[in-house]
């Protein structure tokens, strides 16, 4: 792990260790994006020819000045990256749609991202490696060279997908029967599981409920009645494991 500190504190730190080994008393930052990254601040400093914003670097202090309109850009500021700026940051990302930060999952200064798709299924092994070496590169962690404050050890890893395979008995409109009904079925199916899974990020845990699979079947041409309906051979609700999100699987016409 890194000697110096997370977030800004850190990276002051390091400008510090920097002026001792080459000599300096002071600096004066005005530069914008060594500004950005010096104080984590991000969306300000609108770049004039008057640079109305420094930041003055000593042994013991460090001044900043700014333009009076970006005060509550500090004051919303969370330095070292809290839970919902892992979020943010990971969730930016392309290909990704959830993310879910969990804390010391391997002792101080460790953190677990369980991300999905895009598509808010588990996602690929190409995007859980891009999303790595994006976040915290692992040949370099916790060295504050991704996008992950310094001292941070971050892994990122995919969510679990739990299949769920339904059996139910329907009834069918005079015509109908399950080989035409089918794909709208799976169509009805899929747009839930995508409705359901894109809020996981948000949620302990996922809960497949039969009665919204059976009120879209019935909302369904060609389904008039639905009983009997069962999720993974379990009679109610299918309760998914905190860092899963529900995959379709069989249907079944009992």
């Amino acid at each position: 792990m890194s000697e110096f500190a997370a977030g800004p504190a850190g990276r002051i730190e390091r400008v510090r260790a920097l002026m001792v080994e080459r000599g300096y008393d002071a600096i004066v930052v005005r530069d914008e994006a060594n500004l950005r990254w010096l104080t984590g601040v991000k969306g300000v400093f609108d770049y004039t020819f008057e640079f109305p914003h420094a930041a003055f670097i000593t042994a013991d202090q460090c001044l900043f000045h700014t333009d009076s309109r970006y005060l509550n850009s500090f004051e919303n500021q969370s330095y070292g990256f809290n839970r919902g700026q892992y979020i943010e940051v990971t969730e930016a990302l392309p290909g990704v749609g959830g993310c879910k930060p969990y804390r010391a999952w391997k002792g101080p200064g460790t953190v677990k991202l369980v991300i999905t798709g895009s598509d808010y299924q588990p996602p690929s092994d190409t995007l859980i490696n891009t999303v790595q070496t994006a976040i915290d590169p692992t040949q370099n962690s916790g060295d504050g060279i991704g996008l992950a404050p310094i001292d941070h050890e971050v892994t990122v890893v995919g969510a679990a997908g739990t299949t769920v395979n339904i059996s139910t008995t329907l009834t069918f409109a005079s015509g109908w029967n399950l080989t035409e009904c089918l794909p709208y079925i799976q169509s009805a199916l899929d747009a839930y599981y995508l409705e359901l899974n894109s809020t996981w990020s948000k949620e302990a845990g996922l809960i497949v409920r039969v009665s919204q699979i059976e009120s879209r079947l019935l909302a369904l041409a060609g389904i008039v009645d639905i009983s009997g309906t069962t999720l993974n051979g379990q009679a109610g609700n299918l309760t998914l494991d905190k860092d899963a999100v529900a995959v379709r699987g069989s249907f079944t016409n009992a």
